[in-house]
């Protein structure tokens, strides 16, 4: 990234430096060559220009993309508080249940706090590991099953999250047994096991040693979206924590007032309903949305940039080979108007002069963008890289760039008077 960014300055500044290096004095003897070669090099830097106009555009586009993806629950009022409880609060189903409600129950005590429970695998930031699914009413091998992620929470999860069942009921404590005894699905795998919408009451088994243990389906959710935030929600289960406890740990809570001042009244909760247990962390789930698209905004931010200080440099080539460009043909713009050429026909020489050079970028830039854009599908979301406004914008902005920077030279050219230039000459 740092060796492609030193390039694009040293392509972009040289050529625009050595423009401006240049005094009026100098340019007079001049040919029309080297003017020519400066041309070519303003044109490259209007097509650097367009890609990195382009591809800003489209992760302008993805950002605002990401930001309206249904998440299946309000991050708003909620907070996450990431712990890692020792070995021995989870040696055994028994014991994780009483750490897991003891925490739980400690931090709904916090004033403020209306809802909490614990999850394994935080929505957004880690995604649960799969487990195969064997349905009982169309028993396959396990090489066969289709897996999902198992998603590992309490009964105050769902509450938290603000999430209800759309069919049957969530997990509740009778549910937090040694072994599973209920799970919870989301629309998606309903959908894709039982299309004809009858999941609930269904059996299934979702351990591979112990491919005939079916457990019934209790409850459909709503798609919750768990991995990466550019992913489809996809087929999930829920199953109690407490049968398969974890080392990482977080818990979710949903408050009223100002989260800044309950998140330090939930840090002493925990210390003092389990001193032993250290808090990794304490975040808002509004942070935890951010970054799962903080990627795509970063790059578009150094896109951003780069592409500005791409436009002004291309501005200012443009304006620095047309200054050339009247200097070296003073006179044939001289003998044009002594010949009766209006001035407004040489300002519109000039003009059209820069908007070529300009136009020529363009067009080889977004050839290039659209070429490249295959490079930035994995940071794209809800856009195609071929979408014609993340190219139509780019190309107008670049356009009165050139069509400004060309005006000043081309002003000068039309007032020119064609005695005074003979007489130069």
């Amino acid at each position: 990234g740092a060796v492609g960014l030193l390039a694009w300055c040293v392509l972009s500044g040289i050529p625009v430096a050595h423009f401006l290096s240049q005094g009026m004095s100098g340019l007079r003897g001049r040919t029309l060559g080297g003017i020519r070669v400066q041309q070519v090099l303003v044109s490259v830097q209007a097509g650097l220009a367009t890609v990195l106009l382009v591809s800003a555009t489209l992760l302008v586009q993805t950002v605002d993309n990401l930001r309206s993806v249904p998440l299946g629950f309000t991050p708003d009022g909620m907070l996450a508080v990431e712990l890692s409880p020792t070995e021995d609060r989870i040696a055994n189903p028994a014991a994780a249940r009483d750490f897991y409600s003891r925490i739980a129950e400690a931090v709904e005590a916090v004033p403020g706090v209306q809802a909490a429970g614990v999850t394994g695998w935080l929505p957004l930031r880690t995604l649960a590991p799969p487990t195969p699914l064997n349905p009982e009413a169309a028993p396959i091998i396990p090489a066969e099953a289709v897996k999902v992620p198992m998603q590992l929470v309490d009964p105050g999860f769902f509450e938290a999250l603000g999430v209800e069942a759309v069919e049957g009921r969530v997990l509740n404590a009778d549910d937090q047994t040694d072994m599973p005894s209920a799970v919870v699905v989301n629309a998606s795998l309903a959908e894709r096991l039982w299309p004809e919408g009858n999941a609930l009451g269904q059996r299934i088994a979702i351990d591979p040693h112990e491919w005939d243990r079916f457990v019934p389906v209790v409850g459909v959710i709503p798609d919750i979206r768990s991995g990466a935030i550019q992913e489809a929600a996809g087929p999930a289960i829920y199953t109690a924590i407490a049968e398969q406890p974890v080392r990482d740990l977080t818990v979710v809570l949903r408050a009223g007032g100002d989260l800044g001042a309950v998140a330090p009244l939930v840090r002493d909760a925990i210390e003092a309903a389990d001193p032993l247990v250290p808090v990794r962390s304490v975040t808002t789930m509004q942070d935890v949305v951010k970054s799962a698209y903080a990627i795509s905004w970063i790059v578009m931010g150094l896109l951003g940039v780069l592409a500005v200080l791409a436009t002004a440099l291309g501005a200012i080539g443009i304006y620095a080979v047309l200054v050339q460009h009247v200097a070296a043909g003073r006179r044939e713009m001289g003998v044009r108007m002594a010949l009766g050429a209006e001035p407004g026909q040489v300002v519109g020489l000039v003009v059209r002069s820069g908007l070529m050079l300009a136009g020529f970028g363009i067009l080889a830039g977004s050839v290039m963008a659209a070429v490249g854009s295959r490079l930035l599908q994995s940071l794209l979301f809800g856009v195609s890289g071929l979408a014609p406004s993340a190219y139509l914008a780019p190309a107008l902005t670049l356009g009165v760039a050139a069509l400004l920077a060309a005006w000043i030279p081309a002003l000068r050219a039309g007032r020119l008077a064609p005695a005074e230039v003979l007489r130069s000459e």
